[in-house]
């Protein structure tokens, strides 16, 4: 896909350009490309000349998601690339997750979700997943209070079934319940993530464990 090249190729060219390494600071980022990071009012995220305002209200991991969004835009017109809002949320992924390291993590870690949050401190749960199904065959569900609000699979996939398969929902259920991660194998598990009152579950299957129960 050479959108996604391009994309991917953005990423590469900034952490060459400015050193930057996993585990990356999206405020190391905008500070690289003397890009103003600036606490504005809830919900607020977006790029204006070389401020990027964001939620100073938010979640340290979700400041950083919003901050790497907009640099996304940013370099993603710097290298004379066009910045749609799907450009920009693939691109801010590969900025804060670099394909060659995070592709070994994904491999040592046997696609862990807890061990890469880790790895990855900056990064939220969500992002991670949607960066292990660009560098793996995978589907990921996210599922908050117990019903689907996301199927994401790989970019060069067809998309996943709208509802996920039993095991899927049977390994969600549990996860919800317990509030520990279940796996029904390596590359099968749910990772519950609890952020007081709201519940979310990330579901992360490898394509061929999943093709094996449709």
């Amino acid at each position: 896909m050479v959108e996604i090249e391009a994309w991917e190729g953005v990423a590469r060219a900034v952490h060459d350009a400015t050193g930057i390494d996993a585990p990356v600071s999206a405020f190391e980022l905008a500070a690289a490309y003397e890009l103003r990071c600036l606490a504005d009012t809830r919900g607020t995220a977006y790029l204006d000349g070389q401020d990027v305002h964001y939620d100073g209200q938010a979640r340290l991991v979700r400041q950083h998601g919003m901050i790497a969004h907009e640099v996304a835009h940013y370099v993603l017109q710097l290298y004379g690339e066009d910045d749609p809002e799907p450009a920009a949320r693939y691109t801010a992924g590969a900025l804060m997750l670099p394909r060659a390291i995070f592709d070994r993590d994904v491999r040592s870690t046997a696609w862990d979700l807890e061990q890469l949050r880790r790895r990855h401190p900056n990064t939220s749960a969500e992002m991670l997943a949607r960066r292990l199904t660009q560098v793996r065959e995978a589907v990921v569900t996210v599922l908050d209070e117990g019903r689907v609000t996301r199927r994401i699979s790989s970019p060069w996939l067809p998309g996943p079934p709208r509802r996920p398969t039993p095991v899927e929902l049977d390994l969600a259920d549990a996860a919800l319940e317990s509030g520990e991660p279940q796996r029904a194998n390596d590359l099968m598990a749910a990772y519950p993530l609890f952020d007081g009152s709201h519940r979310r579950v990330i579901v992360v299957a490898e394509l061929r464990q999943l093709s094996f129960r449709i």
